[in-house]
């Protein structure tokens, strides 16, 4: 894979959770001067083919990526990129359309759980900007707060009746090991990356040196599961952060990376 001089390897289109379709992001992303781009998309591809055929057109090099949510050692989850992978690979559809299929039954149990509650919401309540091709929990808040149940995504999220109910938290994605998630993209013929280091939860207060002692943990034991790289640029480090995690990449010989995980809202950080 070969890094422009301006690069985004992390954008989200409506294939997940972003709001811009991929066409809309390359011509984006081309206006705004970029050599390259990855649209990584949670646990699917389907928006790469239309992202490369528009970058094609446009003359913008598009990277083949992909996030996949994943629990390492049984304790805490790690989003893992995986980048200049082939996505037709048998074996990566197949495990791609067993989390599919299982976040749509759990999507589905959520609704029940809900309405069984007194909170009429129907699966078209969840369908929220043209061309959406997935559902998750950020959806269900959302409508809520466009219900005007709550008033914010925020306070779904954090209210003990709604997302923060035993019974809705207990609906936890598909459980992938991160070092199975590795091998995936690996046998695909990919990298991979742990994104957004200074987001993992439950290693400590954030920046902290245990913190970052607990991630340098994390990394040994992915390094040797074959992890190939790190995201060290992201809006989730601040610029001495990202200094610290470029120095833990050079100690384990990883890649590093940067990206805006762009969703499509105005967040800055592009």
């Amino acid at each position: 894979m070969k890094l422009g001089k301006k690069i985004d390897l992390h954008i989200h289109s409506t294939f997940s959770d972003g709001m811009k379709t991929p066409t809309e992001l390359v011509a984006m992303y081309r206006a705004d001067g970029y050599d390259q781009i990855a649209i990584t998309d949670h646990d699917g591809v389907g928006g790469v083919p239309e992202a490369q055929a528009a970058g094609a057109r446009a003359g913008l090099e598009v990277v083949a990526g992909i996030e996949i949510g994943s629990v390492v050692r049984d304790r805490n989850e790690i989003h893992l990129l995986g980048y200049d992978f082939d996505i037709y690979n048998d074996f990566l559809t197949k495990k791609l359309e067993e989390m599919r299929a299982y976040r749509i039954r759990r999507n589905e149990r959520l609704l029940q759980i809900f309405q069984e509650k007194g909170y009429p919401l129907t699966h078209e309540d969840l369908i929220q900007r043209p061309e959406q091709h997935y559902i998750g929990k950020p959806n269900f808040a959302m409508a809520f707060e466009r219900m005007g149940y709550v008033k914010s995504v925020q306070e779904a999220f954090q209210s003990k009746e709604l997302l923060a109910s035993p019974e809705a938290r207990a609906l936890r994605k598909m459980k992938v090991r991160t070092g199975d998630a590795i091998q995936w993209i690996h046998d695909a013929g990919g990298i991979a990356v742990v994104a957004h280091p200074m987001k993992i939860h439950g290693i400590g207060e954030k920046g902290s040196p245990g913190f970052f002692r607990e991630l340098e943990d994390i990394l040994r034991f992915l390094t040797e599961h074959g992890l190939d790289g790190l995201e060290c640029g992201h809006p989730s480090a601040s610029p001495a952060q990202a200094e610290t995690l470029s120095r833990l990449a050079d100690r384990y010989g990883l890649l590093k990376t940067r990206g805006s995980d762009y969703h499509g809202i105005d967040e800055g950080g592009r």
